[in-house]
């Protein structure tokens, strides 16, 4: 059709020279047919434009195609799997995560709840069990957290088989389902199951990890085990309680090459009428079985036990417990003298550490402040397990430095010393000595900023004391009656001079001075002429007192009381001092 098929017009357009004659007669013959033609093939072998007129009716194709889907199915279905393999090659991350929410939580859904029911049913039975093996199994589950039925199950059930599926391959249509006689009340949506199943073979067969052949054996959920065997025309399942033998798979693929070999045509063809293999359940009854723990068996085991095996455990044990009992004590141990070292002033821990039976404490410390002894005994420790390896400094705490200010001035009991803003600050009395050396000490030494000694006065009682002791063992003596004996008229000089001093270094320690004039007598006269006569020889050495300078107020008179005195040394006065705040 066209000018492509006309040999005269190719050979005309190879050369080419244009062949009026030809257009003319194609004008004649064709008209305006012939430039429509010309219009269609050029659109045809235009690929662009092509492919968008077939994209415009390949969906109204489809749907006419359902009409037969036998014929669609056939020719897509090639297609369809490769297209389906590329992509989970070429994008295997984004598949897995695209099928693994939908399909994994539904499998595990069906197959729980369909198993949920099972244990339950056990519980219920197991709570009318009230023997001793009950009560001591409901003990265990309260202490365990673990559910009594499953303690049931740990003690009595080795294994049990307890449901059985036939489904048809590769439709997953369940052919027949068995279930243990205890369990023939329970309520199991098998269809669902039998289907979840065969999704999760049809999961890992087209997953991008699997290989092509791969076929899941078998499946674990929630405690329940399901043992898968695969034929030509169906799959076996087994769902398992308990730890079945290895040779039970065997008896699993023997069952099923049994059918296969009986029920061959029929599986093959099976399209979910049961009257095709209405005695297919017949090979499967076998499987249904149970096997419960040989208590005697386990008894005899335990009891056959070697004496040295049981040795070695309590030995092991008390090792354990040792070396807990040692752990213990050696945190403790720790505990207590990281207490103590922080307790001590001064003392910086840079490393603790436990060596053959030995604490080694590592740091800085004020060597005015710590003891090794102390410590060891705060930290109940004995001297020995104890080693201080410590680098000496000077703490600035307030205390320590008040610690060493006292070490080095030896202050008086006198004299209170207070540090404030880092200003030491005596205060009290002393002597002139100790305030002489204190103002020439340097307080850098003493790790002060200054040394305030406003607060601190003179203490004369070093000077004072021996002049009243002085004083306190005068005595003035009289010839007769009121008169003065020559010596002690002179002696009144210097006693006057005596009190003017004394009083002059009381005061300046805060102190007021108070004389007492006691005047004696003998026994040669009565009691009331004595007492008179006692006031008036202290009256006249007041009176001469006062007139050497002493102040009359400071004097005081008193009646003294010597009967047994000699009677030449009984005519006196005796001076008796005070010292008043």
């Amino acid at each position: 059709m066209g000018s492509n098929s006309d040999p005269t017009l190719k050979a005309g357009e190879e050369s080419g020279a244009p062949n009026p004659d030809l257009n003319e007669l194609r004008e004649i013959l064709l008209g305006d047919n012939w430039r429509k033609i010309a219009a269609l093939e050029r659109e045809i072998h235009d690929h662009g434009n092509f492919s968008r007129r077939v994209a415009g009716v390949l969906p109204d194709s489809l749907r006419a195609a359902n009409t037969t889907p036998a014929n669609l199915v056939g020719a897509m279905q090639d297609p369809t799997i490769e297209s389906i393999s590329i992509a989970a090659r070429k994008e295997q991350e984004r598949l897995s995560e695209a099928l693994a929410p939908v399909i994994g939580p539904s499998i595990q859904r069906a197959i729980g709840q369909a198993l949920q029911k099972f244990t339950q049913s056990i519980e219920t039975i197991a709570q009318h069990n009230f023997s001793v093996k009950g009560l001591k199994w409901r003990v265990e589950s309260a202490r365990t957290g673990i559910a009594f039925h499953q303690v049931v199950l740990k003690h009595t059930l080795k294994y049990e088989v307890e449901q059985i599926y036939l489904i048809q391959k590769p439709s997953g249509l369940l052919v027949t389902h068995l279930m243990h006689p205890d369990l023939a009340a329970q309520s199991v949506d098998r269809d669902a199951i039998a289907g979840m199943m065969m999704a999760i073979q049809d999961f890992v067969r087209d997953s991008a990890f699997a290989q092509t052949s791969e076929q899941v054996q078998s499946i674990d959920m929630q405690g329940k085990t399901v043992w898968m065997c695969h034929g030509a025309w169906a799959m076996l399942a087994c769902v398992i309680e308990g730890r079945p033998p290895e040779s039970l798979r065997g008896d699993i693929k023997t069952v099923l090459d049994t059918i296969h070999g009986q029920y061959q045509h029929a599986l093959r063809e099976f399209n979910g009428d049961q009257d095709q293999l209405a005695r297919v359940e017949e090979p499967l009854q076998p499987l249904l079985q149970r096997e419960l723990i040989d208590e005697k068996k386990e008894r005899k085991g335990k009891s056959g036990a070697p004496w040295w095996l049981f040795a070695i455990g309590a030995a092991l044990m008390a090792w354990l417990v040792y070396l807990i009992y040692v752990g213990y004590e050696n945190h403790a141990q720790r505990v207590r003298l990281e207490s103590a070292l922080k307790a001590t002033l001064g003392v910086v821990i840079t490393d603790l550490d436990y060596v053959n039976g030995v604490w080694i404490a590592r740091g800085m410390a004020d060597p005015l402040t710590f003891d090794a002894k102390v410590i060891a005994e705060q930290a109940k420790l004995g001297a020995e397990k104890l080693r201080l390896n410590f680098l000496p400094y000077v703490s600035l705490e307030p205390s320590l430095v008040l610690r060493r200010a006292r070490a080095a001035l030896v202050p008086p009991a006198s004299v209170e010393l207070r540090l404030t803003d880092r200003v030491l600050v005596v205060k009290g009395l002393a002597s002139e000595e100790w305030i002489a050396g204190v103002k020439s000490a340097n307080a850098a030494l003493l790790n002060v900023d200054r040394i305030n000694l406003s607060a601190v006065k003179v203490d004369y009682s070093a000077q004072l004391k021996p002049l009243l002791e002085q004083l306190q063992s005068t005595k003035i003596y009289f010839a007769e009656k009121l008169q003065l004996t020559a010596p002690s008229h002179a002696e009144l000089g210097k006693v006057s001079q005596m009190i003017t001093q004394a009083q002059k270094l009381a005061a300046s320690s805060g102190e007021r001075l108070k004389i007492v004039l006691v005047g004696q007598a003998d026994a040669s006269g009565t009691d009331n002429i004595n007492s008179a006569l006692k006031i008036e020889r202290a009256s006249v050495v007041k009176t001469a007192l006062v007139e050497f300078g002493v102040p009359a107020q400071i004097l005081a008179l008193e009646s003294g009381q010597d009967p047994g005195a000699k009677k030449e040394n009984s005519r006196r006065v005796d001076l008796k001092i005070k010292l008043l705040q």
